[in-house]
């Protein structure tokens, strides 16, 4: 058949397989007048493509044109792969270089309409826009001499999705243990996806025969491991739409034109709204392949039937509740793939990282955003995230009523002392009956908001009753006063936790005195607090008054000083004052010795401040082992919710050191537990998530660090966005765009981390002055050398006078300023730099050290 005759061909498909089974026989009939072959073969076409799909039915009914192929240009055929509706897979072996490839040829080959090898190069470029180890790499595309257009891509080994799903033993009950292998492959699935929307790219054509798993650690896989062992590849992104400026294309998307596979296309596909589509279309088709992980059945159509019947069915048919397949299941499981699955793009997960969220959250134990905020789930998840805080609080108030019967019963029995326990039976009931009120707001159903429930509300009320209602009680006052501080402390905002600190401390200092044990329980909670803030100075300042009072009472070698002591060294070694940091946490440890009290969870702690002072004096070797064997000593003292804090230290540790890939493990692990026990907004897990995408930014796994670090800024968003820290996160988002080459994003990300860094900080502190040079170096790269490489020197010398010189920081300075110098020209300089770059940090760090690395090859860049 010639190559005119299939054009013509296809141009009348398009046109009749739209239109009713009456349209289609005028239409027909009208255009294709005395030629009933050719009639007969548009109807064929359109018989033998039940999903519609045009490329499917050209090279079903061009399959008999194909002859035998021993060789393309560059590859020698070795055998086919597979076939899917547009072209046929083989594997191949290139002769120059020598590898095996995938290669992928138009089925329809010479007869392939200029459509089908628009779409065919549209892969073509998509693929060389994606660099991502769970998608599949291309190497080469081209025209055979015979007009045969081929892509040649990474050999990918594995099997298709619903196979391994066939092999996987059923599952009796649909609950998080059973699900998590599937879960983890499912989010290995949809970060690859995040990523190409990152990029510009929609799938369009998302189902199990185009993702394969195999098993982790081949060349091929090893990268895009899930936690159950598996990985997968996202393959044919031969129907990608781009989201730039050629996404209307009337080429490539036609209204009214039915691409993809019926059985997991959205409903916006299925009527051939070329217009609807965006990247919420691709998390339709996930949707449906997480409900079919999940249960092992479509959500609504077993198998596709005639067309204009598919279609109905996807718009207007709602997915098969989970009680058809299983009698036991997690409900949060089921909404979740229900909003997915929502038949409107308004309804559905608006982004690919949001529905990952919620997974997140349903592993967590949190509140889904899926889920309708009912009264009763939000109070069951509360309780089991916050299990511990529940009962200590349930008994508590039992305590404080058990005190008040206790009080009154012996106000009757002594009556000379009949005047103190009245007082004492009132100041019981008042609490008793401030907390039973507090509870009271705390239920959904009954308390003033009517709403969701958040600890901040809590908080927030219980400082306004306490102002209002124990004025004449000061040390009750008092007392709770630092409860609501340490409380701030953790789920933020911190100036919150000052005020509360400062009014405790006032109320103390008047009551007991300047030198009171009382007023070292203030002066230790605002240490903590300023240290949270980044105020070092200020953070010592009280930590050393705290000691001093504590000394004073306790003597030098008691528990609570031991406990200050640890504090304050975290404080100076934050600091920088290194020299000074780790004789008084030895100190501390030395104390917990002598009291034998190692193994409890202050002696823990001890330890793991120790960790944290070599981290930050960048010993990472002598670290590591220590934050370990802390990690596993809170475990054992107070179990795996109190490790947390050891586990954050590590993973940061294990990042800085080079180990990225068990810095994540770590850092996940650490994420689990706050969001767990803190909930997930708590400031806490914000500076984790922005640990976890430093550590996933080095593996240059860049759309997995961009949702972490836009998850920690809501976070910082929710708490006021007030939080110096906040500049962490600006920082990793610039790091992530660094090392994509997107400078200018690089740039303006840099400049809102050194504003806020030098609000919080101060213009001269430490952090501000290292975000100074990395921004000075990304306006270089930019295109503004002048701004750039005059802020860049400004801050250098700011690190040198804090006496920053013999930090790993530093090392990293220069290597900036040397790529900066590169950039704009200086050669000379760039090498000098570079060179004290190189030779810091080989005497600081491993030879594979990423930032050795770095410098190395900037270096060996230089002419």
């Amino acid at each position: 058949m010639e190559q005119a005759r299939w054009r013509r061909v296809e141009e009348l498909f398009h046109e009749a397989e739209a239109l009713d089974s009456a349209g289609r026989d005028r239409f027909l009939a009208e255009a294709c007048g005395e030629d009933a072959a050719l009639r007969q073969q548009v109807e064929s076409l359109i018989a033998s493509a039940p999903t519609g799909s045009l490329e499917q039915a050209i090279g079903q009914a061009a399959r008999d044109f194909h002859e035998p192929l021993e060789s393309i240009d560059n590859y020698r055929i070795l055998g086919q792969l597979g076939e899917g509706g547009m072209g046929v897979v083989f594997e191949a072996e290139q002769q120059s270089p020598r590898r095996r490839v995938a290669l992928k040829l138009i089925r329809s080959g010479r007869y392939a309409s200029e459509r089908m090898r628009r779409l065919f190069e549209r892969e073509a470029e998509a693929l060389g826009r994606l660099r991502h180890p769970a998608i599949a790499t291309i190497y080469e595309s081209g025209v055979a001499e015979d007009g045969q257009p081929y892509l040649a891509m990474e050999l990918v080994s594995g099997v298709a999705l619903d196979r391994w799903l066939r092999e996987q033993p059923p599952l009796v009950s649909l609950r998080k243990s059973g699900a998590m292998p599937r879960l983890d492959l499912f989010r290995a699935i949809c970060g690859a996806i995040a990523y190409a929307h990152q990029n510009g790219i929609i799938h369009r054509d998302l189902k199990p025969s185009n993702i394969l798993v195999g098993a982790a650690g081949t060349a091929s896989t090893q990268s895009a491991s899930s936690a159950n062992g598996s990985a997968v590849k996202i393959l044919d992104f031969g129907l990608a739409r781009f989201t730039g400026p050629d996404s209307a294309s009337p080429a490539l998307t036609e209204a009214g034109l039915v691409q993809g596979s019926l059985p997991f296309m959205s409903p916006e596909q299925a009527r051939g709204e070329s217009g609807g589509i965006d990247t919420r279309t691709d998390i339709y088709s996930l949707g449906v392949i997480l409900y079919w992980l999940l249960t092992g059945h479509h959500p609504y159509m077993e198998r596709p039937g005639a067309l204009v019947e598919s279609i109905a069915i996807i718009c207007n048919t709602p997915p098969a509740p989970f009680r058809q397949h299983y009698e036991r299941f997690d409900a949060d499981l089921e909404t979740i793939a229900r909003k997915a699955l929502e038949k409107e793009p308004a309804r559905r997960y608006q982004s690919v990282p949001a529905l990952l969220a919620d997974i997140d959250n349903y592993l967590a134990d949190l509140p889904i955003v899926a889920r309708p905020p009912s009264s009763v789930y939000q109070i069951r998840k509360l309780i089991q995230r916050h299990r511990a805080g529940f009962a200590a609080l349930t008994g508590l108030l039992a305590l404080l009523i058990a005190f008040t019967v206790v009080t009154v019963i012996q106000s009757g029995r002594v009556r000379a002392e009949r005047d103190r326990a009245n007082q004492e039976a009132a100041t019981a009931r008042q609490v008793s009956s401030f907390l039973v009120d507090l509870f009271r707001y705390a239920n959904p159903a009954t308390g003033k908001d009517k709403g969701e429930l958040t600890a901040r509300d809590l908080l927030r009320t219980g400082r306004e009753r306490l102002d209002k209602e124990l004025k004449t009680q000061p040390e009750l006052r008092a007392r709770l006063l630092d409860n609501i501080g340490h409380a701030h402390n953790v789920l933020g905002p911190l100036t919150d936790a000052q005020r509360a600190f400062e009014d405790s401390l006032a109320i103390r200092k008047q009551l007991y005195g300047l030198d009171s044990l009382e007023a070292a329980e203030s002066w230790g909670g605002l240490n903590i607090t300023f240290h949270n803030m980044g105020k070092f100075t200020e953070a010592i300042g009280a930590g050393r008054t705290a000691l001093r009072i504590l000394e004073k009472h306790h003597g030098p070698s008691s528990a609570p000083v031991s406990d200050a002591l640890s504090q304050l060294a975290v404080s100076l070694a934050a600091q920088g004052s290194y020299a000074e940091a780790e004789p008084e946490i030895r100190r501390a440890v030395a104390i917990d010795r002598q009291l034998g009290r190692t193994a409890t969870e202050s002696g823990v702690s001890n330890l793991q401040s120790i960790g944290g002072v070599l981290r930050m004096k960048e010993d990472y070797a002598a670290a590591i082992p220590v934050l370990r064997e802390a990690v596993e000593g809170m475990v054992k003292a107070a179990g795996e919710s109190a490790s947390a804090g050891a586990l954050n230290e590590l993973g940061i540790a294990l990042n800085r050191n080079g180990q990225a890939a068990e810095a994540e493990t770590v850092l996940r692990r650490c994420d689990a537990i706050v969001a767990r026990v803190y909930g997930p907004s708590s400031m806490n897990r914000a500076s984790i998530k922005t640990n976890l995408a430093y550590a996933l930014a080095a593996q240059r796994r860049f759309a997995e660090a961009e949702a972490a670090a836009n998850e920690a800024m809501e976070i910082h968003r929710v708490n006021g966005g007030t939080n110096p820290r906040r500049a962490d996160v600006h920082g990793v988002l610039a790091e992530i765009h660094d090392a994509q080459h997107r400078f200018a994003e690089a740039a303006a990300q840099l400049r809102t981390a050194y504003d806020v860094s030098a609000k919080g900080f101060g213009p001269a502190h430490y952090r501000t002055s290292l975000t100074g040079v990395r921004l000075g170096r990304a306006l270089t790269l930019a295109g503004a050398p002048r701004e750039g490489l005059a802020l860049l020197e400004k801050n250098a010398s700011l690190l040198e006078q804090a006496g920053r010189t013999d930090t790993l920081d530093w090392a990293i300075a220069q290597r900036l300023r040397g790529e900066a110098l590169k950039a704009a020209g200086d050669a000379t300089r760039a090498r000098q730099a570079l060179e004290r770059s190189l030779a810091m940090l080989e005497k600081r760090v491993r030879h594979d050290h990423p930032e050795a690395s770095k410098a190395r090859a900037a270096l060996d860049a230089l002419p």
